[in-house]
């Protein structure tokens, strides 16, 4: 599909969404998204923050997530 028709179709599906929290959880997702690449900093950082919440046990197997994502 041609990207520009791609977007004016997420477009058209945005328009029909009635459910603020699913606005809100679509307008912090396109926050987050940036064009410019990670730098090694906030990458190390990430790393950092991922092994800290591997240390708590604030982690999900695959098969529980994939038991999940059944659901939606």
């Amino acid at each position: 599909m041609d990207i520009q028709i791609q977007k004016l179709s997420i477009i058209h599906r945005l328009i029909q969404i009635n459910d603020k929290s699913v606005i809100n959880k679509i307008d912090s997702l396109l926050s987050t998204i940036s064009n410019e690449p990670m730098s090694l900093e906030e990458f190390y950082a990430r790393i950092d923050e991922a092994e800290e919440d591997v240390s708590k046990g604030d982690v999900i197997t695959h098969s529980d997530l994939l038991k999940k994502i059944e659901t939606w």
